[in-house]
């Protein structure tokens, strides 16, 4: 999985406190964030685009992520579902992610956090946010879980226009 690019395909899914993203979700999410008591979970799907330039096929049984948006510690997890493309193939990488954005909106992070939500999910922002998703993949090699030392970056832009 090392030697595979990975770039942004797209996000989907958009969810706000468990319901679909639309325009009442919005306001509802913008006019909560103010509180700093407030809980207001987040979910979306990251998709990621997975090109397989190796002669032989490239899997993973399990894949930690870390998420950083404009270097602000967004959320991490472990993706559980095995994930494997074929040698010369490009195959969509999807990864659940979720966080509590109440929580973001705290201290000097608010105005940042801010501007990440509405590049997030759309809004109107005038500039962008750079995310960077940090993966951790592990193998079984020979039956063994073996887990990369490092993690594999992978940066791209959002908001601010770009979609």
């Amino acid at each position: 999985m090392k030697d595979c690019k990975y770039s942004y395909k797209s996000i989907s899914n958009i969810r706000v406190n468990n319901e679909p993203f639309s325009v009442l979700s919005a306001a509802k999410l913008f006019g909560q964030l103010g509180n700093t008591q407030s809980k207001m979970p987040i979910e979306f799907t990251l998709n990621l685009n997975v090109e397989n330039p190796n002669a032989s096929a490239a899997a993973f049984q399990t894949m930690e992520y870390k998420v950083l948006i404009d270097s602000l510690d967004f959320t991490e997890g472990t993706l559980r579902e095995p994930f494997s493309v074929n040698a010369g193939e490009t195959k969509t990488l999807s990864v659940v992610i979720g966080t509590d954005a109440g929580k973001l909106f705290s201290g000097a992070s608010r105005d940042a956090a801010l501007r990440i939500v509405q590049n997030l999910v759309g809004w109107e922002s005038k500039s962008q946010s750079t995310v960077t998703v940090e993966l951790r993949p592990t193998f079984n090699v020979g039956g063994v879980p073996i887990t990369s030392p490092v993690y594999i970056p992978v940066s791209f832009k959002i908001g601010g226009g770009n979609k």
